[in-house]
């Protein structure tokens, strides 16, 4: 017994280093409060539309990111299957203005299922975000 407790007690010594630490989260939950986004896709079901009426009700509006502004921060549109649609100015560090109203960009009529904002930084700065 004695010949064995060296490699006993460096095999309880070591071990427990070699346990490997859990990642990093690669998402984390950020509240309203602290982002200033506020929009939810909220749906209610009637006899004319629900899911059996049309099969991809649940399916969502849609979610577009772009620099609308120009000023190098990428900023994020959201449709709504029903309600309106919200635009939202990066403010930098996680923070976000609500301009859907002064780019006029609500849209609360119809049903829409998708959203493409433009890729081409010529138009960069095409809505106007400044305040009136």
């Amino acid at each position: 017994m004695r010949k064995y407790l060296p490699f006993l007690l460096a095999t309880t010594l070591t071990l427990p280093g070699c346990r490997r630490s859990a990642p990093p989260p690669l998402f984390e939950a950020a509240l309203p409060e602290a982002t200033g986004i506020r929009f939810a896709n909220t749906l209610s079901q009637d006899s004319v539309l629900n899911i059996v009426n049309y099969l991809y009700y649940y399916n969502g509006g849609g979610v577009a990111v772009g620099d609308i502004d120009g000023d190098g921060l990428l900023d994020l549109y959201f449709t709504s299957n029903l309600g309106r649609n919200r635009l939202y100015r990066n403010l930098g560090h996680f923070r976000f203005e609500d301009i859907t109203d002064r780019a006029g960009v609500a849209d609360s009529v119809g049903w829409k299922s998708g959203v493409t904002m433009p890729t081409s930084m010529a138009m960069a700065g095409s809505i106007s975000t400044s305040q009136a």
